[in-house]
């Protein structure tokens, strides 16, 4: 079908959203079976493998320089790293076929297996080695530079073949790590003749994954088509995804209705209307939202001011009246699920170190007024995305705030002005958020460590960075982890170094005939080497 323009899809959604009469048998809440240890069943002769989904934005899809969900949900399934997680989050061979580790856990030497990048040509060891080189180089302006420098002390091309990796720290979760996107390999010849283009074209990529981006019409649409030189390509279902840029959710909602794509997100307004339909998901991710304050703000430099922010909204009416879709609010800054000391998940281990309190909050903002000598706050500018939840969730933090007596201004952007005034610190409060990289509470902790490439709101404590450093080096889980703890109460009981405000749930519609949509909780959060059609 052709695809429809966003005016008239905005329009069609509105009348969609009013209207809509319901049909299925039931919700459901769990998300499609899916199973990586073994080949997707054929699919039946009649579907055609082609699957149809959106973006929210514009991608990046150089794997050094990205740093948004959307773009690692992109490379994750046009390149591969040394290992691919499955359906239940293992680390399963990729490029590396296999891999020995030292007793002490430090030394990890993989061994690869014969497979070619989109051009013909073989994935080399020197490739990862490269590209790790590439991401901690000052010039690349990677903001995942510390994910690479943290882990790892030297990783070196033994032979084609032949990758040895020296940690720089203790890292249990090693393994799972080297599926994430920063650590995909990067051939030198072909990245330094693209430049500052590599990544930002079809033509400017090389492809080792199970798909190859054929077409990207910006702003507008990408294709993807199966890649026959991957690996293992007899795997692979399916022949071609397209992906819509829909930056709207009612545009996406119409193209789901209309059968353009065959999956969607739902917003807070739709969520009613499709909780009983056969197609709805609800799905958990280990993500938190929350608002970063700017310490180069003299106000915001006062502890007192920022727990005041931090007691100062409601957060369960931000989760039942701005997103509506089985998001609860956010009491710390690690999610549930997350693992923490011994048996217990983290969440459950540190308990609610912030809660929505009005008359605190007005104790904290009398205080430091009065330590900052002021009658009243000067107003604080808010700045956030220009998507719906953005917008909407301005709005909420600003009537929540007058109430205080606080006053603020909002910013609704693009991305990539959001990006730039993050990186400029041009803004007082931000509003965003964070999933994991790798399955282990220091993918959150160490957001906030001083000087830290994430940490735009250059809020610094002695004690934190002690804690973080320590968790960091030592090989003692026990004790890495109950420093853990003890930080994330000095963040945001004690300092309010960040005001953490939800943590993630979605609701989606889905077609009955996408099988095996695998996601993942850490790191990229979709794969569709798996992935087929059937009976549609």
């Amino acid at each position: 079908m052709k695809r429809m323009n966003k005016w008239l899809l905005t329009m069609l959604a509105v009348v969609l959203v009013m209207s809509v009469a319901l049909t299925g048998c039931g919700s459901k809440d769990e998300q499609p079976a899916a199973n990586n240890n073994e080949p997707a069943e054929p699919a039946a002769e009649a579907s055609e493998q082609v699957m149809h989904l959106d973006l929210s934005d514009e991608p990046l899809l150089d794997p050094q320089k990205a740093q948004y969900d959307y773009e690692f949900r992109v490379l994750n399934n046009v390149m591969e790293g040394l290992v691919r997680l499955d359906a239940n989050q293992k680390a399963t061979p990729g490029i590396a076929e296999s891999w020995d580790i030292s007793e002490d856990g430090m030394t990890w030497t993989f061994h690869l297996r014969d497979a070619k990048w989109s051009d013909g040509t073989p994935v080399t060891a020197q490739d990862f080695a490269y590209a790790w080189q590439r991401a901690v180089a000052p010039e690349t302006g990677s903001i995942y530079a510390a994910i690479v420098s943290d882990h790892v002390k030297t990783a070196e091309a033994v032979d084609e073949k032949t990758l040895k990796v020296e940690l720089a720290n203790p890292a249990p979760y090693f393994e799972t790590l080297m599926a994430f996107q920063t650590f995909f390999p990067a051939k030198q010849e072909f990245v330094e003749a693209n430049g500052e283009k590599y990544g930002t074209d079809a033509d400017k990529l090389l492809y080792n994954g199970p798909f190859m981006l054929t077409s990207w019409e910006h702003n507008n649409r990408l294709e993807l088509k199966k890649n026959d030189n991957y690996w293992d390509a007899e795997t692979v279902q399916l022949t071609e995804i397209t992906l819509d840029i829909v930056k709207d959710s009612n545009a996406s909602l119409a193209l789901y209705e209309e059968g353009s794509i065959d999956r969607t997100g739902l917003a807070r307004e739709q969520v009613p209307l499709y909780k009983d339909h056969a197609e709805f998901l609800t799905l958990s991710e280990p993500t938190v939202f929350y608002m970063l304050l700017n310490t180069k703000n003299e106000a915001l430099q006062n502890a007192n001011i920022r727990k005041a922010i931090s007691y100062g909204f409601d957060r369960q009416a931000y989760c039942d009246v701005i997103l509506n879709n089985g998001s609860v609010p956010a009491s710390g800054l690690i999610p549930p699920e997350v693992p923490g000391l011994g048996d217990q998940d983290f969440r459950t281990g540190n308990g609610d170190l912030v809660t929505y309190d009005a008359d605190k909050a007005k104790e904290y903002l009398t205080a430091g007024l009065k330590e900052l000598g002021l009658e009243k706050l000067p107003t604080i500018r808010y700045l956030s995305y220009d998507n719906d939840s953005g917008i909407k969730g301005a709005e909420f933090f600003k009537e929540n705030y007058k109430n205080l007596g606080i006053d603020i201004t909002v910013e609704n952007l693009p991305v990539a002005a959001v990006k730039e005034k993050r990186a400029n610190g041009d803004f007082d409060i931000f509003f965003g958020g964070w999933g994991p990289d790798y399955w282990d509470p220091m993918t959150f902790m160490d957001l906030f460590v001083t000087d830290g490439p994430f940490n735009e709101g250059k809020w610094s404590n002695a004690q934190y960075d002690e804690a973080i450093t320590f968790a960091k080096s030592s090989s003692d889980a026990e004790q890495r982890m109950t420093r853990m703890l003890e930080a994330e109460k000095i963040l945001i009981q004690d300092e309010a170094g960040i005001s953490p405000v939800f943590f993630k749930r979605v609701s989606i519609l889905q077609k009955p005939y996408i099988k095996n949509y695998v996601t993942h909780p850490y790191g990229a959060d979709a794969d569709w080497k798996w992935t087929s059609i059937e009976g549609k």
